[in-house]
């Protein structure tokens, strides 16, 4: 029905490009290196989000809860690491791949060039690859209707924007399968879930959805 609940499911290719990735890339610090390595070894990635940012052919994971708990550190900046070449055996051609990090965790990838793609792992060209700090402007947007206690309350890294039936909703908690907690900017909470599809207003404030 929509874009964002497709395919849940993480692809194998995906994790192999990941490790790849982190372990050749030369600006990520040795430290991050290991950080992530130490993440996909022990299984931290669940699934993945389809279409869940304005951001072109942008595909978001999802987390195991407990090993998300045990990696996210919201003191940690958010970076992208641009510039990284992956080769499309449909197009036969590099695509463009940009690797997002938030939190001390992989939080997703884009990957422009083509809408339909099958990524061969082994061709990965890294050496014009740069690291960046990003700021969340989404969590700016919607820190304007918040009160200061509770943009506090909120982890700007799980803060981004996603459309749905033509309206705009924050996902701010994952509660697991790709299910998660969105608010709008009227301050109304939502449950939203992918199977089924279903959005569903929640008669809770923000304290109380964090602190459950």
């Amino acid at each position: 029905m929509f874009g964002l609940f497709k395919r849940t499911k993480i692809q194998n290719w995906e994790i192999d490009l990941l490790r790849i990735i982190v372990n050749q890339i030369s600006p990520l610090p040795d430290f991050y290196k290991k950080l992530i390595k130490n993440q996909l070894d022990e299984g931290i990635l669940k699934g993945v989000i389809l279409n869940a940012s304005d951001i072109e052919g942008y595909v978001a994971f999802t987390y195991k809860s407990d090993l998300m708990k045990k990696y996210d550190n919201p003191k940690e900046k958010n970076y992208r690491l641009r510039g990284i070449k992956v080769f499309d055996i449909v197009s036969n051609k590099y695509l463009d791949y940009t690797l997002f990090l938030s939190s001390g965790t992989v939080s997703g990838y884009a990957i422009q060039g083509a809408e339909k793609y099958k990524i061969d792992c082994s061709k990965t060209n890294i050496s014009q690859s740069e690291l960046l700090s990003i700021n969340n402007n989404d969590f700016e947007r919607l820190s304007e209707f918040l009160t200061p206690l509770e943009q506090k309350i909120l982890n700007p890294s799980n803060v981004y924007s996603i459309i749905l039936k033509q309206k705009e909703y924050f996902h701010i908690k994952e509660i697991g399968d790709g299910d998660f907690i969105g608010i709008d900017l009227e301050k109304k909470i939502y449950k939203i879930t992918h199977d089924p599809f279903e959005i569903n207003k929640l008669d809770l404030n923000l304290k109380e959805i964090m602190e459950q």
